[in-house]
């Protein structure tokens, strides 16, 4: 028998080729439709967890703008920005406890630019943490899964968190620098000074601030009378204005407290146990140890002050006066904090007072200064050596020099050299 050529060529059993395809398509279905599942699967975390960060960063700017207003005013621009953000399932919503430190999903601190570090504070501050969750227990709901009802899991939960700090506009002073010469801004090694408001230096010179080693000048305008050397304007963060037109002290004009005509007396302290001053004038005062507790009102010293060892030195709403020629020494791991008397004319909120010749108050080893309220002392030098710190409000100075790993940071401002006002500003740290 004779096969046809047209048939001699076909394979026997050509049908198993299609039978295989067949079921390669059977086997690769579930894989196919498995990897789509978990594509939308991930495409949902992904956008929930963009839509949680975009939320927190929107909200944290939102309240670390309005700092200044009050925490009151913060709440409202954070629950105005939260709600204009979408979440899985709807309008995102931060739950927020009131007071001025917040609470739940929104609390008010301080941001350590240095640890990188947030601290929520009782009395609230400029820095706020925002966490946005998509959670069951949560108003905002949790992140449904498009399969979720065939898994024990069901819908899971997402956090995102973002931290935002108050920048003061640039038209406040923090710090006002009233040395014509070079130096009038000194740091070395590796020291910081940090303004919350600008700084403003009167000196013409392109030495006038000298920022060398591995320090560090953060403010977020610097204003100097002349020009500046481009290796210490490269060590500044913030804006730089040359030639500007400093304002003279603003306090020149107004008078010091009449300075007591009555004996100076010395005060009496064992260096061990708590000594509790009452105002008046003041010899001087030498400390190795204890606490001395100057108590409301105003305390004139015609000697300086000299703290060393672990002596405390607490301004119980007391203001601080010194007189010619006269300094503050702190050394050892001693130690000036408090808070000034309220209502001295003419002054206000002023924890140290000085118009003298010349003075120079000297910081060093662990020694701190940390007190509230303004610091006026415009023919001071202050120096901070070793790894001393001074925390302190708006200041008014002669100059600053700052060794080692020491710290200075100024909060506030001057109201009284304040430019055209500008909108405030915050920025996302974390």
């Amino acid at each position: 028998m004779v096969i046809p050529q047209h048939l001699a060529s076909r394979p026997v059993g050509g049908h198993s080729r299609a039978g295989v395809a067949s079921i390669k398509i059977v086997v690769a279905l579930p894989v196919v439709m498995m990897l789509s599942w978990l594509g939308a699967e991930v495409g949902l975390a992904l956008r929930a967890y963009t839509q949680a960060k975009t939320a927190a960063d929107a909200v944290a700017l939102a309240a670390a703008a309005r700092f200044p207003d009050g925490p009151e005013a913060a709440v409202t621009d954070a629950l105005a920005a939260a709600g204009a953000n979408r979440g899985p399932n709807g309008p995102v919503v931060v739950q927020v406890i009131d007071g001025k430190a917040g609470g739940g999903d929104l609390l008010f601190g301080e941001w350590d630019a240095q640890t990188r570090q947030f601290t929520p504070l009782p009395e609230g501050g400029p820095a706020v943490r925002v966490r946005v969750r998509f959670a069951a227990d949560h108003p905002n709901g949790p992140v449904g899964l498009v399969l979720g009802g065939l898994f024990a899991n069901g819908p899971f939960s997402i956090e995102r968190s973002s931290v935002a700090v108050h920048r003061p506009a640039r038209h406040t002073t923090s710090l006002l620098v009233q040395d014509p010469a070079a130096g009038a801004i000194a740091l070395a090694g590796e020291s910081s000074l940090r303004s919350a408001g600008g700084i403003s230096v009167a000196s013409s010179d392109v030495r006038a601030v000298s920022v060398s080693g591995s320090s560090q000048l953060v403010a977020p305008i610097v204003r100097i009378a002349g020009d500046l050397d481009p290796a210490s304007e490269a060590r500044i963060d913030g804006r730089v204005v040359a030639d500007y037109d400093v304002p003279a002290d603003p306090k020149a004009a107004v008078p010091l407290p009449a300075w007591s005509s009555g004996p100076a007396l010395p005060i009496g302290h064992d260096n061990v146990s708590l000594t509790r001053v009452a105002p008046g004038l003041h010899t001087g005062l030498e400390a190795s140890g204890g606490r001395i507790v100057l108590t409301a009102g105003l305390h004139q010293f015609d000697g300086s002050i000299v703290l060393s060892g672990n002596a405390e030195l607490y301004l119980d709403g007391a203001t601080i006066q010194l007189g010619d020629f006269v300094g503050l020494q702190l050394t050892g791991a001693s130690r000036l904090v408090g808070e000034p008397m309220t209502g001295l004319p003419g002054w206000g909120r002023t924890w140290a007072l000085q118009r003298s010749l010349a003075s120079t108050w000297m910081i060093s080893d662990l020694a701190s200064i940390q007190a509230e309220g303004r610091c006026y002392a415009p023919t001071a030098d202050v120096v901070l050596e070793d790894a001393a710190q001074v925390a302190i409000g708006p200041a008014i100075l002669h100059g600053i020099e700052l060794q080692g790993l020491s710290e200075a940071s100024f909060d506030g401002r001057l109201p009284e050299i304040d430019e055209e006002p500008q909108p405030g500003r915050a920025s996302l740290v974390r």
